[in-house]
């Protein structure tokens, strides 16, 4: 699929709030610009993401821009210069786990057909995505003291393994203290 700007946003339902997980531009001025949005947080709003999420619906209507600038993140990121546009939820029957960004120069670039495709792979990176975070939360409550968060016997037991086979390795001593 082609795209002059391409991004992916996460979202976090307990918190209500929206992650620029990664931005590709297709200008290298435009890239850096991009890596300052990465990892920038916002909550839920009016712009074309927060309400794609919302809705479970792309946008905006027709993949095309009309008018005046859209508002896809916040009003601090504008993507401007651009007629085609797409939005897509990241969804599993579960829940909404973020949105895939397209934005093109030229008019009419992502049809219903890519339209349709696109949303099939985006169930499949919701889904990718939503696995490895169930992933993520099981290590932790396996490593972790579900009151206190502090690390438990058995990741103690696996670092403590680590540092003999690295001093081991490196043929020298190290002090352990319990208190």
């Amino acid at each position: 699929v082609p795209f002059h700007f391409a991004a992916f946003t996460t979202y976090q339902e307990q918190e209500d709030r929206h992650t620029i997980a990664c931005v590709e531009w297709s200008g290298t001025e435009d890239q850096q610009q991009g890596q300052l949005w990465e990892g920038k947080s916002f909550p839920t709003n009016r712009g074309l993401v927060s309400m794609v999420v919302k809705n479970q619906h792309y946008l905006p209507y027709a993949a095309q821009v009309r008018g005046t600038v859209p508002m896809v993140f916040t009003t601090q990121e504008p993507l401007d210069g651009f007629q085609s546009m797409m939005v897509i939820p990241l969804s599993t029957p579960q829940q909404a786990v973020g949105t895939l960004v397209l934005a093109h120069h030229d008019a009419q670039v992502y049809t219903l057909a890519r339209r349709h495709m696109l949303e099939v792979v985006g169930n499949q990176i919701a889904e990718s995505l939503h696995q490895s975070t169930l992933y993520e939360q099981m290590s932790q409550m396996a490593t972790s003291d579900a009151l206190t968060g502090l690390a438990n016997r058995r990741l103690f037991i696996e670092r403590l393994q680590q540092t003999i086979a690295r001093h081991r390795r490196n043929r020298s001593s190290f002090g352990l203290v319990l208190l």
